[in-house]
């Protein structure tokens, strides 16, 4: 059966049903009763966890020159994070290599090129011996993960698929933090004050940079000064940021934005959520997905703020954010015909918005797994524009609606592509902004923003591209292929 799309979670909810939630979190242990899943151990709130992996396990096709990267629940104690707690194996040979860490995330750096079309294991030790945080908190049990090299080596350069502010933006709150996303995994050690750094006028802004996932963070040491223009960089080229194949971003983006007068003081909210609270027949290899009413603090995201309980029993797996969107992607198949429990955590440790303000309270529901999993592709299902369109508007919007929930990790400006048809150059639309199962071409051109989306009178062609590397839904299913339409725009407006 296929998952559910995008559920609606904010609409009334009586105070019984906010009751039975409650009731509902501190049967199932409410993340801080649960137990592992390999051990079967108590899991104390305090102990660290993976909270994400690169690659994700099960991954085909991984490029021969990858690294191998793991972001951590909070800040690690560096002397732990080393060749005998995180390292790669083929097969029963250890793969020789590299370690280094840095904010959350440590990465092996293999000594050479991985063997074609090889399973590979990756493993972070945990208990005694393992890896630990500061207060010398071991994680409970080892974390396990394992996927399969392609035939080739990965060289294209990552991309800014979205930001936070948006190019050209006013009134920014003063409280604001500064976000970017990337198209892929990147190299943390290359995510700092030399190479993300924000300038009012010719100086620059103190703060702290941090990186997990996809999204970089920047955060400034007190607030902004109001009605004042920004300047945010992300350098690229040598010295610049880099995937974890070593590519370096082509040039510098930057993008410029001017405050407001006043602080950002509203309490973010999940907006949406997949699976519906109290679905049934969800499928045993669904991701958990949600939506926030704005952009979040993707240091916020881990596996101790939005987690998944079988029961009590702690379900292992990893956290991605970016643009709106969180996925917890369990590290296995679900139990079929099993209750499950997911909890996003709000409050004074919980998940936070870009200005530090935390969801109010915990927001929990429950689901129950079906038999089977979901084997069906998704499909395109609509277009803000149709397929050989005449006269479109320059200001038109411009997206797509899938048949359901996807994976926002894979919905970037790599997979969805917007060109002049005859040149093939790419259009002004440089970001994608996605929420359940909706995306949208952003203008944001890094630069003097230009008035439309759009050129007058010129054929445009859109792809989504679908097959290995592709878009794909919350249960890893890529679309069958490209979703290809092109349309023609009309005049200038008359001004």
């Amino acid at each position: 059966m296929k998952m559910n799309a995008i559920e609606r979670v904010t609409g009334p909810l009586t105070w019984f049903t906010a009751l039975l939630m409650v009731a509902l979190a501190a049967g199932c242990g409410g993340g801080g009763g649960g137990q592992d899943s390999n051990s079967g151990n108590p899991v104390a709130t305090d102990l660290p966890r993976v909270s994400g992996t690169i690659n994700a396990n099960g991954a085909t096709n991984v490029a021969v020159n990858t690294k191998v990267g793991a972001t951590f629940s909070e800040g690690m104690d560096p002397s732990t994070i080393n060749s005998a707690t995180l390292f790669l194996m083929q097969g029963a040979t250890a793969v020789p290599g590299t370690v280094s860490y840095s904010g959350v995330s440590a990465v092996f750096a293999p000594a050479s090129s991985l063997a074609p079309r090889t399973v590979y294991t990756a493993t972070v030790k945990g208990g005694a011996g393992g890896v630990k945080d500061p207060a010398g908190n071991a994680m409970a049990s080892d974390f396990v993960w394992a996927w399969t090299t392609g035939a080739f080596a990965d060289r294209t350069a990552p991309t800014i698929s979205g930001t936070i502010n948006g190019n050209g933006a006013v009134n920014v709150p003063v409280n604001t933090k500064v976000g970017a996303t990337f198209s892929e995994g990147m190299d943390p050690s290359t995510i700092n004050a030399a190479t993300f750094f924000l300038l009012q006028g010719a100086a620059v802004v103190p703060g702290a940079v941090s990186y997990a996932g996809v999204s970089a963070v920047f955060s400034p040491s007190g607030n902004l000064a109001p009605g004042t223009v920004y300047t945010v960089t992300v350098k690229g080229g040598v010295g610049g940021v880099k995937d974890l194949a070593g590519n370096a971003m082509v040039r510098d983006i930057q993008w410029a934005w001017t405050t407001g007068t006043s602080s950002d003081t509203v309490a973010p909210t999940v907006s949406g959520t997949i699976n519906a609270n109290g679905a049934v027949n969800v499928a045993v290899n669904t991701k958990v997905g949600a939506t926030f009413s704005e952009g979040m603090d993707a240091a916020t995201l881990t596996a101790k703020t939005f987690f998944l309980l079988q029961g009590s029993t702690l379900v292992p797996g990893t956290v991605s954010y970016s643009h709106v969107s969180a996925v917890f992607t369990p590290l296995n198949s679900l139990a079929p015909g099993a209750l499950h429990t997911v909890t996003i955590k709000g409050g004074a440790g919980g998940v936070k918005d870009l200005a530090g303000n935390a969801m109010a309270a915990d927001l929990v529901l429950t689901w129950t797994t079906g038999a089977s999993s979901d084997a069906g592709p998704p499909t395109v299902v609509g277009t803000t524009v149709p397929d050989g369109a005449v006269n479109v508007p320059i200001n038109a919007k411009l997206g797509a609606t899938f048949s359901e929930g996807m994976d926002p990790l894979t919905i970037t400006n790599v997979n969805c592509t917007v060109t002049e048809t005859l040149s093939g150059a790419p259009a002004l639309a440089v970001t994608v902004s996605f929420s359940g199962v909706s995306l949208e071409f952003v203008l944001d051109t890094f630069g003097p923003t230009p008035q439309y989306l759009l050129l007058p009178n010129t054929s445009y062609t859109v792809t989504l591209k679908g097959g290995i590397g592709g878009v794909e839904d919350l249960a890893g299913n890529a679309m069958a292929s490209d979703h290809v339409w092109t349309f023609t725009t009309g005049p200038p407006p008359i001004q």
